[in-house]
């Protein structure tokens, strides 16, 4: 076995629905091979690694509207340390559309192979055109690979769980520089037995 993760949870529920909860993490991962978890930073040696995170949240009832959610993270990372903390909101205009935005923050310290903050940012937006027909757009930009993307498909159900795809792919970097974009074309068909 090269990796095995224990976790210990709680949530506290309101009469709202909504929640605070806290998850204790704690991974043991025998690494077999060098790991550079930093984009610039040195890699880690193979080596057995130890190590754990408390996450604590809270989220906002699911039933209604306008929801959100926000969490903060503190503990261990191989040999280092890791403090991450997210939040996300979204508004539902159900059954014609659903907009989200999330904001991801990762600070890690690694002592002697260095230390690096990495942010994520990301918009979503779904529209339903009936049951079986969206469209789902995100935007994305991700400071670890000093990456904006932007992705749209077009996803229709033409039986039940089969489905058509047709996705475009830009993606940037972080002085709005085409780098590569691409075209997706993907059809799967149920059967069954």
């Amino acid at each position: 076995m090269s990796q095995s993760s224990h976790f210990l949870n709680s949530a506290v529920f309101f009469k709202n629905l909504s929640s605070v909860y806290y998850e204790y993490k704690y991974d043991i991962i025998d690494l077999k091979y060098g790991f550079n978890p930093l984009s610039e930073g040195n890699a880690l040696v193979p080596n057995e690694y130890r190590f754990g995170i408390l996450k604590v949240g809270y989220n906002s009832a699911n039933n209604q509207k306008f929801r959100y959610r926000f969490n903060l993270q503190k503990g261990s990372y191989y040999n280092g340390k890791r403090i991450t903390a997210g939040a996300f909101v979204n508004y539902q205009l159900l059954p014609f559309a659903s907009f989200e935005a999330s904001y991801d923050f990762n600070e890690i310290d690694l002592n002697e192979l260095g230390k690096e903050t990495f942010h994520l940012a990301r918009f979503t937006k779904e529209i339903f055109f009936n049951n079986r027909l969206n469209w789902t757009t995100y935007v994305q930009y991700n400071t670890q690979r000093n990456n904006f993307n932007i992705n749209s498909r077009l996803q229709w159900e033409y039986k039940p769980l089969s489905y058509v795809y047709f996705v475009i792919t830009d993606n940037f970097n972080k002085d709005i520089h085409r780098k590569d974009w691409g075209v997706a074309f993907k059809m799967n068909y149920r059967l069954d037995f």
